[in-house]
């Protein structure tokens, strides 16, 4: 009889610890999903933009080398830019677009259109914002076909799902007109073997903690093979890694720096029927730039 009774007991604490930890993720899932958490997001974000902007890091120089490159084919072509997922405005600093060329700005944070705006005043107040639209990506139906000369987006795919990823680059792809380009710093996964990528896995598709608390950021994505898919008349990209940084009153940056370290940089041309040109030039653009 006292055995019976310590099977029922014994399966009633698991029970209750199964409901216990499902009430937890809803909790946690909730939390993470709010407009509460938006709005933590984007202040943390703009902790982090001074160091993005100020020129001195490898990931901010090879922000100014993708941009300069971009502000050369706006130059050339004319028209507006689209940024999605500008954030607090990081790329703000390095953009120079002609006159008649304007910045439209894509986020589905709407937190982060306050800040974004005071850091333009700041960093490039002769850049003209015709407008932030604060929706996703994936329908920016706002956006007339064909309308844009450049797309720009950095640190973007890594927060979607292999599905989102795709309606995000159909969308980029309608909205350039022929002979535009998107622009892209993505941090990937790293080379297979290495430590750096079995946490990558860890943190990423095996448990899921990175995107519940990075704002869905997936930090093992293989983006290369996703942009090369998306149809585009020619895609030209590097692999770098940045430095690591070690903050020691910071460790979430620590370790941030650490899993994000892999990049992957560079552009893809929307056809036209001068493609093979545009692709000679900008080629040659980021070729030129990698030997200097």
């Amino acid at each position: 009889m006292t055995s019976i009774y310590s099977i029922y007991y014994f399966i009633g604490i698991l029970i209750a610890l199964v409901v216990s930890l499902r009430l937890l993720k809803l909790l946690v899932v909730r939390f993470f999903t709010s407009d509460y958490y938006k709005s933590l997001f984007a202040a943390r974000m703009q902790m982090f933009s001074e160091l993005h902007k100020s020129g001195q890091t490898k990931s901010s120089k090879m922000r100014s080398e993708l941009i300069s490159v971009l502000n050369m084919k706006i130059a050339e072509l004319g028209g507006d830019v689209v940024e999605i997922g500008a954030g607090p405005g990081n790329n703000t600093k390095f953009l120079q677009l002609p006159e008649g060329s304007f910045l439209i700005v894509v986020d589905y944070n709407p937190h982060m259109e306050k800040i974004f705006r005071k850091n333009m005043e700041t960093d490039n107040p002769n850049l003209h914002l015709k407008e932030f639209l604060v929706q996703s990506a994936d329908d920016m139906s706002e956006i007339p076909d064909g309308s844009v000369s450049a797309v720009l987006a950095t640190h973007l795919l890594c927060s979607l799902d292999d599905q989102q990823t795709r309606k995000v680059l159909k969308e980029i792809m309608r909205v350039l007109r022929p002979g535009g380009c998107y622009f892209f710093l993505e941090h990937v996964i790293d080379k297979p073997g290495t430590m750096r990528r079995a946490v990558q896995c860890m943190l990423g598709s095996v448990t899921g903690i990175w995107q519940l608390v990075a704002d869905g950021c997936n930090p093992d994505k293989d983006t290369c093979q996703e942009i090369h898919q998306a149809g585009f008349g020619s895609v030209t990209l590097k692999n770098s890694l940045t430095e690591q940084f070690y903050l020691w009153n910071d460790p979430i940056y620590t370790i941030t720096s650490y899993v994000t370290r892999p990049k992957l940089w560079g552009h893809a041309v929307k056809h036209s029927i001068k493609r093979c040109t545009e692709k000679d030039k900008l080629a040659k653009l980021f070729e030129s730039m990698a030997q200097a």
